[in-house]
């Protein structure tokens, strides 16, 4: 068995995971286009990254993970010259990056504030962001909410069992979740487990820092920012007492 406690060491199996999910896509590219310059927090291997860009929208992006900026550039090496002009990608921590550009839309997408470990680093990290925004921009982001349903999953289960076939190698791979909750932590962790067809199996540990909807409004708030619009989906659904999903726009107040 393969262990990996970092899922961003294997971009060929993140996007084997995420390439069809695009219930985001034209929520952030409408965005996009409503702004000159945009910054995105977490571009991971360019599934958003790529789409903005194709859209027309020039589009600086960070992330932390070495391979998944290498695997962004190799999916960025498929797209037109015109396409790849308007990306530009590098290394760093979302939490402290700095850029000598400043920006009218930062975006902080796919759940990537779930790596906050704290209500105060969440504030912490706004407000570095604020630095990097212009005068008049904005910060757009979605998170999960929390979700009992899962959390009550048994550990040893295999859920959301999937089969998917390798671009680079051809093989078939069986994919599935284990799940728990940690309570004291209130940490949601998944591991997901790709199994070869020699039964080899390869297992990349997500964790998940959840937080009540009302702890992320006051973080908001602490961070010096206001709400300007928010639904519990990407259709504009206004946020109810079951909502899982927050999706919002906040400005510098």
């Amino acid at each position: 068995m393969t262990v990996s406690n970092n899922p961003y060491r294997r971009p060929d199996l993140y996007d084997l995971e995420y390439k069809d999910y695009t219930e985001d896509l034209d929520h952030y590219v409408n965005l996009c286009r409503r702004h000159r310059s945009v910054l995105e927090l977490g571009c991971g291997t360019g599934r958003l990254t790529l789409a903005i860009a194709r859209s027309g929208t020039k589009v600086e992006g960070v992330d932390l993970s070495e391979e998944m900026l290498r695997q962004l550039h190799r999916n960025l090496q498929a797209e037109q010259p015109q396409i790849r002009w308007l990306v530009q990608a590098r290394q760093g921590d979302f939490r402290t990056i700095d850029s000598p550009n400043r920006f009218s839309l930062i975006l902080w997408p796919f759940n990537a504030l779930h790596h906050c470990k704290s209500e105060e680093e969440i504030v912490a990290t706004l407000r570095h962001a604020r630095r990097l925004l212009t005068a008049d921009g904005e910060l757009a982001m979605d998170c999960y909410l929390p979700d009992p349903s899962l959390y009550s999953r048994d550990p040893d289960g295999r859920h959301e069992q999937r089969h998917f076939v390798h671009p680079d190698t051809g093989e078939r791979l069986l994919s599935w979740e284990r799940s728990w909750w940690e309570e004291d932590k209130q940490e949601h962790h998944v591991v997901y487990v790709y199994e070869r067809p020699n039964n080899e199996q390869i297992e990349c540990h997500l964790v998940l820092r959840m937080y009540a909807l009302g702890a992320l409004r006051k973080s908001i708030a602490a961070a010096g920012y206001a709400i300007i619009e928010e639904a519990e989906d990407f259709m504009g659904t206004p946020v109810s007492s079951k909502a899982l999903k927050w999706v919002l726009r906040i400005k510098p107040v």
